[in-house]
């Protein structure tokens, strides 16, 4: 893991909910904005929410939120807790859609999502799907518009691992992040229109 650098932040847009992110941890910069790219927005709105993942002494991070305050002392954990804290912060203060555990796609006017809980191969399945002519909606969130029943676009990076790709079919970017898996941004069917 990187280390500190002078601190730096980032609006991510996420559907109707704005996360102001905050870190002097390069390598938690990178994977944010690798993550969650499709997000990021200019800042000038107010946030509903703010994630501080700071630096200490060497002794660790501290990761601060509305609703955590804590030290990470294992720098493999951290992209973790980024990914965990922002999606949760996100289906705190999301006001426009139910946010479902699972991946979702497009073909043709129709959304297909794929849901179930960790490790039961929703990514496997939606990469396997992309390379068979699916757009990309959403992996790990699967995002029920309140008001259509629709589903809306919630573009994250998918995150696979080596034997998901393979699986899948899929040649994997060079890139991994913290806990092993790759980080790829297949695009989006539409990232302004709900199915």
């Amino acid at each position: 893991m990187r280390g500190a650098s002078a601190a730096t932040e980032h609006h991510l847009a996420l559907l109707d909910c704005t996360i102001r992110v905050r870190t002097d941890v390069e390598d938690v910069e990178r994977l944010s904005r690798s993550l969650f790219g499709r997000f990021v927005a200019d800042g000038r709105g107010h946030a509903r929410a703010s994630l501080e993942i700071l630096s200490c002494n060497h002794a660790g991070w501290t990761v601060r939120d509305e609703s955590l305050n804590a030290v990470i002392d294992r720098p493999e954990w951290l992209g973790g807790v980024l990914k965990a804290r922002v999606l949760d912060l996100a289906g705190n203060h999301v006001e426009s859609a139910d946010l479902l555990h699972g991946a979702a796609l497009c073909r043709r006017d129709r959304a297909l999502a794929i849901l179930g809980d960790s490790g039961f191969g929703k990514s496997t399945l939606t990469l396997a799907l992309l390379a068979r002519g699916f757009g990309f909606l959403s992996d790990e969130v699967a995002a029920l518009d309140r008001e259509s029943s629709r589903i809306a676009p919630f573009p994250k990076a998918i995150e696979a691992r080596d034997d998901s790709l393979r699986l899948a079919g899929v040649a994997g970017p060079a890139g991994v992040s913290g806990d092993g898996k790759h980080v790829l941004d297949p695009g989006t069917g539409n990232a302004n229109t709900v199915y």
